[in-house]
């Protein structure tokens, strides 16, 4: 009896680590759009709300957003009607 108990604890710790790999991976491959409004929905129901604020923060950033660097990136310069470019170099 004590080596079948031991037999179906070890099916139920597989199974919940298959069940969080499987659930890593679709997290993975979803689009951050989708992954926002699924994070978006939990927080409504008080659940990883500061998961959504950080993942929400980051889809503010430029570019893909998902590097470390991302808050670091140089912002865009509004383009200066008086100054002319001429081959990219100020004038």
């Amino acid at each position: 009896a004590g080596r079948r108990g031991l037999t179906v604890m070890q099916q139920a710790i597989i199974a919940l680590l298959v069940g969080a790999a499987a659930l890593y991976v679709t997290w993975s491959f979803l689009p951050l759009r989708r992954r926002q409004r699924l994070l978006d929905a939990l927080a409504a129901r008080g659940l990883l709300v500061r998961a959504a604020e950080r993942h929400r923060a980051r889809l503010a950033t430029p570019g893909c957003g998902n590097c470390a660097a991302a808050g670091g990136h140089a912002s865009v310069k509004p383009h200066d009607p008086g100054k002319t470019v001429k081959a990219g170099i100020e004038a």
